[in-house]
């Protein structure tokens, strides 16, 4: 149909990108304007902390595994080729 091309050729990579890059670079931005500002703070998580968050977010993670697997994903391929994806862009933790 035609709104099923429509999606199909807007739903892609690309697409996402045009979408997320302006509004990635707005929220990036935006640390310089708060840091520049008299009176404000901004911190970088500890290594510590960042372990705690890991071992908060260690549920969900498993959860979706579980349904990914049952949507016949490779749970584990798929997470592991988004981490590196995410390290590429340096936006991994």
């Amino acid at each position: 149909s035609r709104q099923k091309k429509a999606i199909d050729d807007h739903c892609t990579s690309e697409w996402a990108g045009k979408i997320a890059a302006p509004w990635a670079k707005f929220e990036h931005d935006g640390i310089a304007k708060i840091k520049a500002e008299a009176g404000q703070d901004v911190y970088d998580i500890s290594p510590a902390q960042l372990a705690e968050w890991q071992k908060a977010a260690a549920p969900l993670t498993a959860q979706w595994a579980e349904g990914a697997k049952k949507a016949g994903i490779d749970a584990d391929a798929a997470l592991k080729e988004l981490k590196a994806d995410l390290k590429k862009e340096n936006a991994a933790y």
